[in-house]
Order: structure tokens, then sequence, then C-alpha cells
């Protein structure tokens, strides 16, 4: 689109072009079409004649930001010696308006081959004036990293190494320090009176506002749901429901408000699991898994809450399996039990905090953006 309102290349060919003759007229068509091989030949040797306007075509395109990547299909298209192929991949470079900028056929995947190529796409910028690139997207960034910075020195400028593991590398979750709570700012409250579940669930109601809101939520069910924690503001709510026939109407409110976000791992279960056991239907569910892939920080959602938080918080989320596997539909739940249960729904929302303001990656433009 950017092109077609800013041409740079203007065609030598008489724009009135003839329109195709009559069925009847013996010296036109008549109907005939050419074969494939026909139009082919006649394509790429017209390609080859205006060759040096394309090739100055794309001397002249800017490219502040590049892509690029190897393709391997092109290959099995190209004739063999011996059954062998001479090139491995077709390298091509886009910049931000997905013009190619330069395209290579290289014997490996090594960028070594192509530095003769980016040191003439740096000398093309720099000759018809425009800068020079500021970010290069690759999806091999440590191999291709050195390389690319020997020939562009503008993507080593106001730059910070990540420090964290890329996204899809394994990761020992144990080597960070443990994910707490800070008691000095949060607290826990228990509740397992049916009229005490009903004013503490209210008080979320008093104080949640009419936009969209996120808590943290999560259940505990090995067979009727035993107990539902939401974690909001600085407050952690356990209640224990596994003795209850019904959910009060304030909770019933909570849960079924799709304005009040809960974020959790594989919170949609957790959700089937009220619904099942006390026929409430839950609104506003939100995978904290998917919520992280949408953002870039992790590269699966079939990752567990403990690499989730190691990857996003870089701490460490303790699954006791001894405190995991207990009674939780006891009357009186252990501190541990109680600890457990809070530090599970209060990660979801610590992650959810820490990436909210990132912009959802590959997200559909359904309007066109004014400058």
């Amino acid at each position: 689109m950017f092109r077609n309102y800013n041409p740079s290349l203007r065609t030598r060919l008489n724009p009135n072009i003839q329109p195709f003759s009559e069925f009847e007229d013996p010296k036109g068509y008549g109907g005939y079409i050419p074969l494939t091989q026909y139009l082919r030949s006649f394509y790429t040797s017209y390609t080859e004649e205006i060759r040096h306007l394309l090739d100055k075509q794309m001397m002249v395109l800017d490219a502040t930001y590049l892509k690029g990547d190897h393709s391997f299909k092109i290959i099995k298209l190209i004739g063999k010696i011996e059954g062998s192929s001479i090139f491995t991949a077709l390298y091509t470079i886009v910049n931000e308006y997905e013009e190619v900028r330069l395209q290579y056929l290289v014997p490996t995947k090594s960028l070594n081959h192509l530095k003769y190529a980016f040191n003439a796409l740096r000398r093309s910028l720099q000759y018809y004036g425009h800068s020079q690139p500021k970010i290069f997207f690759t999806d091999n960034v440590r191999g291709d990293k050195a390389t690319l910075e020997s020939v562009w020195a503008l993507l080593k400028e106001d730059v910070e190494p990540v420090s964290g593991p890329e996204p899809g590398t394994k990761i020992g979750v144990t080597q960070y320090p443990k994910l707490k709570i800070p008691g000095d700012q949060v607290q826990i409250f228990c509740y397992r009176h049916f009229d005490d579940i009903s004013s503490a669930a209210q008080t979320i109601m008093d104080q949640i506002t009419p936009l969209p809101n996120a808590i943290g939520t999560i259940t505990r069910a090995p067979g009727k749901l035993s107990m539902i924690q939401i974690v909001f503001h600085k407050c952690i709510h356990i209640y224990s429901v596994g003795h209850l026939d019904a959910l009060s109407e304030s909770l019933v409110h909570v849960l079924y408000n799709s304005n009040i976000i809960k974020m959790g791992r594989a919170i949609s279960n957790d959700l089937k699991k009220i619904e099942r056991d006390f026929g409430v239907s839950c609104g506003g569910g939100y995978d904290v898994a998917t919520f992280c892939k949408e953002r870039g920080a992790i590269e699966t959602k079939r990752i567990g809450l403990s690499e989730i938080c190691a990857r996003v918080l870089e701490r460490f989320l303790p699954k006791d399996d001894t405190v995991r596997l207990s009674d939780w539909s006891a009357i009186n739940l252990t501190d541990k039990q109680k600890k457990y249960a809070a530090l599970d729904a209060w990660a979801g929302l610590h992650v959810y905090q820490k990436l909210k303001q990132n912009s959802v990656i590959g997200k559909r433009i359904h309007k066109p953006l004014i400058e």
C-alpha cells in the first residue's frame, strides 16, 4: 500500500494496454490459451531483460528494520549435480514494508557466506542517504548476533542483553530464589462458614470497579470441590466450601461477573469444577499460560505455573507433594496448607501484573493506524 502511493520505479512500456481480441478475429488469439511453459519462458526472459531496473529498485529501498530467514522449499526445484544439491537454502531479507532487500542462495545456514552481501547492503543504504538498520529480526539470535553486529554497528546501540532464559529453552526452576508473599503488604484470610464467606465475597464486589479487573483464582478438588482461593488487591481469601451445598450470592456474583478476570493456570478446569459441584456458571476465565504466550514470555502453553514463575518472575514456586496431596477438606487447615494455597493463587496474579503492560504479539489490526 505504501509503495502504491509512493512509486519509485517507472515502466518504459506503453501504459495503454491493448484489450483482448474478439473470439472471431482471425488475427487475434481466437480463444487460444498458451501453455504454462510458454508463459514461464516469457516471464523469465522479460525479468532478465529488466533485471538492471529491478536491481536498482531494490538498491534504493530503505531498511530501518530488517527481517532475515532461510527458506528450504526452493532448493527442491533446483537441479542437482550427481544427486547432490549445490545450495542448502535461500536466505531472504525484507524491510519494514515486507519488501525484499536481499536474496542469496547459500551452501549452509552460516551467515559467514553473506558478509559480502551484508556489506553491499550497508553501502547502498549509505549511498542513497538512508539510515542503517536499528533492529534485525532473526530466529537464531545467539548464532547470528556477532556477524550482524560486525556489519551494522547501530544494532549494538542502547541494547541491554536479556539476563533471563530465552523462550523454549529448558531451565532449572530451583536456581531462582523462592517466591514469597510479602507478609507486610498482603494479608491472608481463611473462611469456612457460609455467612463469613458471603461477607468476604461482598467486600470483593464492593471494591471492584465497573471496568475489567483481574483476580487470581484457583481451586482444590481431588473429588468434590473443597476450596476456592481468590486474590485481589492486597488480600488473599481462602474459602473452604467442600461442606457447603450452595455458594453465597455474593460469591456467585464474583464468579459469574465476566468483568472480573479470573487469572490462573488451567483456570477453565477450575471454573468447570465450580459449575459441576455448585451449578454456578463462571465467566472471565483467563489462563495465565495463554496470557504469557500471547506476550512472548513463553514459547508454549504446555508448561506449569512453576516454570512460568521462573521465566517471568525469575522466582521458584515450590510444589511440596506432601502438602499438595494432603486433605484439603479438613475442618482446620494447617499453616503449610494455607501458605501453599495462598501462594499458588497469588503467583498467577503476580505474573499477570508483571506482563499486563506488554502488548500482544501478532495481534490482528482491524483498522489502519494513522500516525
